[in-house]
This record gives structure tokens, C-alpha cells and sequence, in this order.
């Protein structure tokens, strides 16, 4: 699993850093070569990177050490992000930390996912066929391609001709291309002649942009297909400027189609339309990360990427106000044989709404370890029945405690996300007596009960324990006592605090497995944490 964190300026900047981690190769294993001397458990070290290419430089930690303080053993601490990797893989040199002269043995590999196209714009072309009959001045207009919606055609003028045979243009209008049309040999309309086809220059577009990812799930299953488009807007006062992304799943990829064409796409277009606009709905329809306004801030983020899945966190944090966006893309591992969970993709993000910012004091903001909604979204699985299903969190039973009202409610049938499942590395011995109450707060029958916040660690020989769950989606219909368990989300774990001093990027080890801990989104309850598995 890939881990890494970094800062970026802006919310174009995140997506930027995003694609490099997920679509870039990585440190994956790391042994020691030569101790060196005068380390400590802790250290940081980077690696000298001889002759690599990366936008994010891999880490290594220092787990233990001997009496002069050389190096025993060590792990990957963030996995970089790498076009090029280092040419020294045997015997890589260290830098930073408390000592000199360690080495180490490097391996890298692919994350998985594969940038699969990004909005782009005409920056030049050449002559692939001149034509005939035009003249200088003409206006040459690509042909082909989707432009999306507010795109528009790039177009050329004829700066010069040879008895009507075009033999140079230049750019002017760019255009912007959800899918371009084609590098070579494009057609053009325009000008008083015909014939002529042009080669194209093109480059991503600067500002808001369509990114499409697909991911490798190892053959078992249909590789996930995950897209953002970043937009800005108003919040639903009208009054301050929103910096966000819209995301979206499909159960296939195209590379002629738009997103909002794609087969089986997840909510958040308006349909009224269908021309790639985002639904205008303030009450919630899709899934939304509110991430900035115009303020002067950095954004810090988290990412965990397998080939099947990715989870990132976003720390928002300006005036006061501090907010943890979470959202989660991919596969899940089933629970099911393929003919039952055919393609079990799952897509949760923070809102549900497109026009909220993070100082949005009348929204509720949760996590991927704690959904809530108000209409469609930000929570959807693919069913094997060939649907988009929403869920929300499962262990709030009722509205009483929200105000307003986000329809979290108790209705059935119905499908939830819950703290379920084995204890990650925990066996239930004498030395670790768990008190859990009510079958974690759910009845198979009716999915009614209390919340599962009565959860506490018991002092131990060995230490507390903190308890963590897979986030777990069920689906049941209390009326026709039905009742499944799809799957659980890798990688991810419900986590109580049971009432002790924790605080988000709280780093926590149990069982010899590392995990991040951070609260969804503004939720700072106990039971509103999640921890994220580092390795």
C-alpha cells in the first residue's frame, strides 16, 4: 500500500499531487544494507535518488537500532512518487536522521491507476494535408471531439499558402476538449477552401479541469474507472466563492465519451441537461469535496493507494476553523462471488450537496467512516442487480439529534455503512476483556438499536487497546427479514476513541500495523474518527 502525504496551494494543485501519487511508480520495499551508526527509532531518512525522476521523494523510517545506533531494521514511511527511479537500488544512501553512513536496498513499483485523459487545449499545429482553394487570413475550426460543457472549438489562422495549398497556421482560440479529437491528420471546417487536416499540439488546461483515473484490480474483477471534475461556484448563501471537486464512478471507461455519458455514472450531473453541468441542487445530489474559498491557505493532505483503491484526507484550516474532507474511490473487497458483486465499486466523499464551503456552519460534515446525507449521495455501491445503491452511516438511527434535518433516518429497506466485522490483529483473550454492546449496535432483523458508542477499552497486562473495525456495507429489509453483507472497505477502520485525548493525525500501533487517525470531517464526537492503515 502507498502512503504519502504532502501540502499543496491550492485545489488544483491537489488534484495535480493526486494523479502523481496514484499514477506513479513508488517505494515499495526497503532492507537494510549497511547499519551505519548513530540512528534512532524515528528517523526520518530520505533517499539521494541518483539519477530518478519524482514529484514526490520516497521516505524511509527507523523502527529499531542497535547499541552504537545502527539501523536494524526500517520501513517505507512515504512512498514518493516516481517517473524515474533511482539508477542506485543496492546499496541507496540515506539522508537526514540523527546518523550517518546507512545504506539501503530499494524496490519500486506501480501504484496502479492510469491517468486516462484530462481537459485539453490546442497550443499549435502543423500541416498534415494542405488542401485547396484557401487563402491567407482563413479560419481554420477543428472538427471532432467532445467539448464539454462552456468548451468550445480551437481554431487556427492560415498564415500563408501555395496556389491555395495551406503551408502554415497559428493558434487562435484554444479551445477546451473533454476529449480531444485526435494529435494527427484532423479535419477543419472553414476558410474558402477544403481538404486541408492539421497535426495538433495539445496540453492540459489550466484551471478547472475533468480528470479521468482507471485503476488495475488485478485481473479478478472490471478495473475501477474514478473522475473529478474541479469547479467553482457560490456557497448557498451566494455570498462566498467555493473552490471544490464533484466525484464521480462508472462501470467502464471511454476515451470518446464524457464523464456524463459514461455507462452507468454515478449521481451529480444535472439531468435536465445532460451537457456535463453539475447538478445546481443545494439539497444534496452526488458527491462533493468543499475544500476552499479565496482564502490564503495551504491545503495538507494524506493519501493510501492500492491499484484497487484510494483513500485521501484534506486538512482545511484557516481562521479558526479546522476541517478533515475525506473521500474513498474504487473496489471494495467483497464479500460475494462474482456472479454476486459482479463489480462491488464504491464511492464515498464528504458532501452531498455542490454549494457548501468548509465554514459552512448549517452543514454536517462527516467521513468516510461516518456518511451522512441529505438526499442521493456521497456514498454509492454498485449492486448485482446493475445499480447505483446510497448508503449513509448506519449507526445513527434516527434524526433527533440533527438539526436540521438530513433524512438519516431508520427506513428499510435500506443500505449502511457500520463498525463490524474481526477486530483488525486483535484475538478476544482474557487479557484483552472488550465490553460490546448490542451487537454493536444493530439488529439483524430490524437495524434498529442504539448507536455503537459503548465500546471501551479494558485495561490489560498488555496495554489498552484501542477497537478497530472494518468499515463494513450491509443492505437489509427489515419487512421481508432480508438481509447481506456486501463487503468491506480496505484498508479503512472505525475507530472510538472511548473517551481518551486523540486528535486527528495521531499516529496509533497495534499488532505491529501502523494507522493515521483523523475525524470526519468537522464530526469531533468520540465515536467520529477513522483510522487509515500507513502500511
Amino acid at each position: 500500500m502507498t502512503w504519502n502525504q504532502g501540502t499543496a496551494t491550492d485545489y488544483l494543485n491537489l488534484l495535480d499531487q493526486l494523479v502523481q501519487v496514484v499514477t506513479s511508480r513508488h517505494l515499495s520495499t526497503v532492507a537494510v544494507n549497511a547499519a551505519g551508526t548513530g540512528y534512532v527509532a524515528g528517523d526520518i531518512l530520505g533517499i539521494t535518488g541518483t539519477g530518478a525522476t519524482s514529484t514526490h521523494v520516497a521516505q524511509i523510517e527507523v523502527l529499531t537500532v542497535g547499541g552504537s545506533g545502527e539501523v536494524a531494521t526500517a520501513r517505507v514511511y512515504t512512498g514518493g512518487a516516481y517517473t524515474v527511479d533511482p539508477s542506485t537500488v543496492v546499496g541507496n544512501a540515506a539522508t537526514g536522521g540523527s546518523g550517518s553512513s546507512a545504506t539501503f536496498d530499494l524496490a519500486f513499483a506501480e501504484t496502479g491507476w492510469t491517468q486516462r485523459r484530462r481537459t485539453q487545449v490546442a497550443v499549435s499545429a502543423t500541416i498534415s494535408a494542405g488542401g485547396t482553394g484557401y487563402a491567407v487570413s482563413d479560419t481554420l475550426t477543428l472538427v471532432g471531439g467532445v467539448q464539454g460543457n462552456g468548451g468550445s472549438a480551437a481554431t487556427f489562422n492560415v498564415d500563408s499558402v501555395s496556389v491555395g495549398v495551406v503551408t502554415a497556421v497559428t493558434l487562435v482560440l484554444a479551445g477546451q476538449y473533454e476529449v480531444p479529437p485526435g494529435l494527427s491528420a484532423v479535419q477543419v471546417t472553414g476558410g474558402g477552401g477544403s481538404g486541408a487536416l492539421l497535426n495538433l499540439t495539445a496540453a492540459n488546461k489550466t484551471g478547472d479541469t475533468v480528470v479521468v483515473l482507471t485503476g488495475d484490480s488485478g485481473g479478478a474483477l472490471a478495473d475501477p474507472v474514478f473522475a473529478i471534475k474541479t469547479y467553482q461556484g457560490t456557497d448557498e448563501s451566494t455570498i462566498n466563492v467555493t473552490y471544490n471537486w464533484a466525484l464521480f464512478m462508472a462501470t467502464a471507461n471511454s476515451q470518446v465519451l464524457p464523464v456524463h455519458q459514461l455507462v452507468n455514472v454515478t449521481s451529480g450531473f444535472n439531468t435536465s441537461t445532460n451537457d456535463g453541468q453539475i447538478t445546481a441542487s443545494s439539497t444534496g445530489d452526488g458527491c462533493f469535496v468543499p475544500l476552499k474559498t479565496s482564502d490564503a491557505f495551504n491545503l495538507s493532505w494524506w493519501i493510501s493507494a492500492t491499484g484497487r483503491r484510494v483513500h485521501a484526507v484534506v486538512k482545511v484550516q484557516a481562521s479558526g476553523t479546522t476541517y478533515y474532507p475525506q473521500f474513498s474511490f474504487g473496489l471494495l473487497n467483497p464479500f460475494g462471488v462474482a456472479s454476486e458483486l459482479a463489480y462491488p465499486a464504491c464511492l464515498i466523499g464528504p458532501s452531498d450537496r455542490k454549494s457548501v464551503w468548509y465554514r459552512d456552519t448549517n452543514s454536517l460534515f462527516g467521513g468516510v467512516s461516518e456518511i451522512i446525507r441529505r438526499n442521493n449521495g456521497p456514498g454509492f455501491f454498485w449492486s448485482a442487480e446493475g445499480t447505483w445503491l446510497q448508503f449513509a452511516n448506519g449507526i445513527i438511527t434516527s434524526n433527533t439529534s440533527l438539526s436540521p434535518s438530513y433524512n438519516v433516518s431508520n427506513t428499510t429497506p435500506r443500505t449502511a455503512l457500520w463498525p463490524l466485522g474481526y477486530m483488525q490483529a486483535h484475538e478476544l483473550t482474557a487479557d484483552q476483556n472488550w465490553e460490546i454492546a448490542s451487537a454493536l449496535g444493530f439488529d439483524n432483523e430490524d437495524f434498529t438499536d442504539v448507536a455503537p458508542t459503548l465500546i471501551y477499552r479494558t485495561p490489560n497486562t498488555g496495554g489498552d487497546l484501542f477497537p478497530l473495525f472494518p468499515l463494513t456495507i450491509t443492505q437489509g429489509d427489515a419487512a421481508t427479514d432480508f438481509f447481506r453483507v456486501l463487503g468491506e472497505i480496505d484498508g479503512c477502520f472505525w475507530f472510538s476513541t472511548g473517551g481518551e485525548a486523540v486528535a486527528s493525525e495521531d499516529r496509533l500501533q497495534q499488532a505491529g500495523v501502523r494507522y493515521r487517525l483523523f475525524q470526519n470531517g468537522t464530526r469531533i464526537q468520540h465515536h467520529s474518527y477513522i483510522a487509515i492503515r500507513e502500511d
